[in-house]
């Protein structure tokens, strides 16, 4: 399940922080081990070792989970399979420094199930000069992967950074979007597919839009 969890700086003093939580769904289910947690910045005497010591949460309640450590563009996190179908979770985007204005931004949480090998195509991109866009792929196969993006009738590969560890998947994040300029007058929004080269390769993919 791809979670953004290193704070984010952005314009105007901006600053980005992920928080992730879980919870049950029935009140039957009290508790899962979630592995894959890096807890290598918090005072744990010993350190964890994200394989082998699993965080246990406690989800009769909602429950923050502990992925400020991460310093990956996004997480690997596993349940065991008796688990996996009792438990929920969510990911939501906050600047800090606006945390009396907003609520953040909620982002997909994606199960195993949902990373695919197929055309990923994302419709109505916008391309306007007053907003910033950000092409973030995933796979959570451990290697680097090319993949051909086409937006509008422009087409690039990109290349997907393996991960450090089984917890961090291969990613790319594109933000080299047609400007304004290369669209029809009439058009403020364009066509992106994601194109696999190699038939087992799985992906995922997102685009942020902000001003």
């Amino acid at each position: 399940m791809p979670v953004f969890t290193p704070p984010v700086r952005g314009a105007f003093g901006s600053e980005f922080h992920t928080i992730v939580r879980a919870a049950a769904k029935t009140n039957e289910f009290r508790a899962a081990s979630v592995y894959g947690i890096d807890s290598s910045c918090l005072p744990v005497d010993p350190p964890r070792n994200p394989i082998t010591d699993p965080v246990e949460l406690s989800v009769a309640r909602e429950e923050n989970v502990p992925v400020e450590c991460s310093t990956w563009p996004a997480r690997l996190l596993y349940v065991p399979k008796e688990h996996a179908e009792n438990v929920t979770f969510n990911s939501r985007v906050l600047d800090v420094t606006r945390n009396a204005r907003s609520q953040g931004t909620e982002i997909p949480v994606v199960r195993s199930a949902e990373i695919k090998h197929r055309r990923i195509v994302l419709l109505n991109v916008p391309v306007v000069s007053r907003f910033r866009n950000t092409l973030r792929i995933y796979s959570s196969l451990q290697k680097p992967i090319a993949v051909r993006v086409t937006i509008r009738n422009q087409e690039r590969f990109v290349q997907l950074q393996p991960g450090r560890t089984i917890f961090e998947p291969s990613i790319a994040i594109l933000t080299d979007f047609p400007s304004f300029s290369d669209v029809p007058p009439d058009q403020s929004t364009v066509r992106l597919t994601i194109d696999l080269p190699l038939p087992e390769t799985l992906i995922w993919a997102m685009i942020t839009v902000t001003k």
